[in-house]
């Protein structure tokens, strides 16, 4: 594999000892209580995660071991950052510094290195000489490109509003999402429930409207702030026609007719599930699906800008 490569092996080993998080790599994670998980939908896990990069080599050798043992071709999201990496990789002899720049992918500001990375193998893909920039104690440009005159290319790439969502989401799940979780699963019914606020005070607040809505079967409320809709769904236990990871947005569409994943902030799905194969998480049997899903009208709007 391309990017197991240039990879310190030690340090693969190590982070290969924590915890995935990817939904390919679940049955490698201990198995919890459903206390615990509450408990993890508040806080988020209280061990530490592996890297993205590490559980990146480990969801590709899933995917190889499955396809082996009977034929079935898994996904994820994490595919994506392999290939990234094997098109740097495979450029590695044509690009001065490269290997010096791929050690940086194990450390914690490994997405500015490849943003770093992949542009100058953009440059180089349109037929222009690039090195890569050893760094120095004192600020260097990222890339050097050898056109009519030398010309230096510093990469930055900027998320905005990331910071923000991450703030709302880390205050969304410490104070209202774990409650309402808690609630619904002690209900006899699956619920598709969507929330929306205009402010991030309000949703301390939700969880307890949640409450009154379902106790008295609303299904729409306009709040201080901000909106909730909530969808019931019968209780019985279903078959899903055809084999699918309850992790995919297939899935949530026959199940709830859920397609918005772009849409909102965090989603949280959950439900009393069998699986017929843990490993890629394909559901055998449901009953009573919940889906949560929060958007911070605010940061709707907000995109990514490069420069």
């Amino acid at each position: 594999m391309a990017t197991r490569s240039v990879l310190d092996l030690q340090w693969l080993e190590r982070q290969h000892r924590l915890r995935p998080s990817d939904f390919l790599l679940l049955h490698l994670a201990p198995v919890t209580s459903p206390k615990f998980n509450i408990s993890v939908i508040r806080q988020g896990f209280p061990t530490k995660e592996m890297h993205p990069i590490a559980e990146a080599v480990l969801v590709g050798q899933e995917i190889v071991k499955q396809y082996k043992k009977d034929g079935r071709l898994c996904g994820s999201n994490l595919v994506y950052l392999l290939m990234s990496i094997r098109d740097i990789v495979a450029e590695k002899d044509n690009l001065q510094n490269l290997e010096e720049r791929l050690i940086r992918l194990q450390s914690s500001d490994w997405k500015s290195t490849l943003y770093e990375l992949l542009i100058a193998v953009a440059y180089f893909k349109v037929g222009t000489k690039v090195q890569v920039i050893p760094e120095e104690v004192s600020p260097t440009p990222d890339i050097e490109l050898s056109l009519d005159t030398v010309t230096y290319v510093e990469c930055k790439a900027k998320l905005q509003y990331e910071a923000e969502i991450l703030k709302f989401i880390s205050k969304w799940r410490r104070e209202t999402l774990g409650d309402i979780a808690a609630f619904l699963k002690n209900v006899n019914a699956g619920f598709l429930v969507k929330i929306q606020v205009k402010n991030k005070n309000v949703i301390s607040k939700i969880p307890k409207v949640i409450e009154q809505m379902v106790t008295n079967g609303e299904t729409e409320r306009i709040i201080s702030e901000g909106q909730i809709s909530i969808v019931p769904f019968a209780s019985n236990e279903t078959i899903p026609p055809r084999q699918m990871s309850f992790y995919s947005e297939d899935f949530w569409d026959w199940a709830v007719g859920f397609n918005e994943w772009k849409d909102w902030h965090y989603i949280l799905p959950g439900g009393n599930v069998q699986f017929t194969n843990r490993s890629n998480a394909v559901v055998k049997k449901l009953k009573r699906p919940i889906l949560i899903c929060i958007r911070a009208e605010y940061l709707r709007d907000n995109t990514t800008t490069v420069r």
